[in-house]
């Protein structure tokens, strides 16, 4: 509870007293993001053309980290947010994702989870201070296949499933691998 209201403590220190609130979802109105997790593999997440797709670190693999599925499917939503904050300023964002378990996490915004409790208490802060609104929806892994294509790197499967995609992966932020250390 100390570490909840330490992210509310930080966001406050900083907040400049402007906020827009959405508190009504319009159909059409938020930007869709997909995500997916591949357990030993990686991870892929897609937004409006935008993608970024990397490997898991090996020492996460000692660290019994790639086990955790959870943590795993959280961690690409949390880089989505990093990544392209600059987009979701200001937005509703609904984060789609195929593993039931994440989409009740980032919904109630809570977790048993102290390592996946982290990746929720940094989620919410970077939405906080990005004035974002989030929900998350499932969506049955078969109706994932862009995500999925990027998390197992067959990048001739995702041409044919996003032709309008961008080229080149937006870059991913190498410090965003310290949210799976143990502290």
């Amino acid at each position: 509870m100390k570490l909840d209201l330490q992210v509310w403590l930080e966001f406050l220190g900083h907040f400049n007293g402007k906020a827009i609130w959405q508190c009504k979802w319009l159909p059409g109105s938020s930007l869709q993001v997909q995500s997916d997790a591949a357990r030993g593999t990686g991870f892929g997440i897609y937004c409006m053309g935008s993608w970024c797709a990397r490997k898991w670190p090996p020492a996460w693999a000692r660290e019994g980290i790639n086990w955790d599925l959870t943590f795993l499917e959280l961690f690409p939503i949390v880089a989505a947010v990093i990544i392209w904050r600059d987009i979701f300023k200001d937005k509703q964002i609904t984060f789609w994702c195929d593993n039931q378990a994440v989409v009740a996490v980032i919904n109630r915004q809570s977790s048993k989870s102290g390592r996946v409790m982290r990746l929720v208490r940094r989620l919410v802060s970077l939405c906080l201070s990005a004035n974002v609104t989030f929900r998350s929806k499932f969506v049955p892994g078969l109706d994932n296949g862009i995500p999925d294509s990027l998390s197992h790197f067959q990048f001739d499967r995702f041409r044919t499933l996003a032709p309008w995609a961008n080229s080149e992966p937006d870059p991913f932020p190498e410090d965003l691998w310290s949210l799976g250390n143990k502290k």
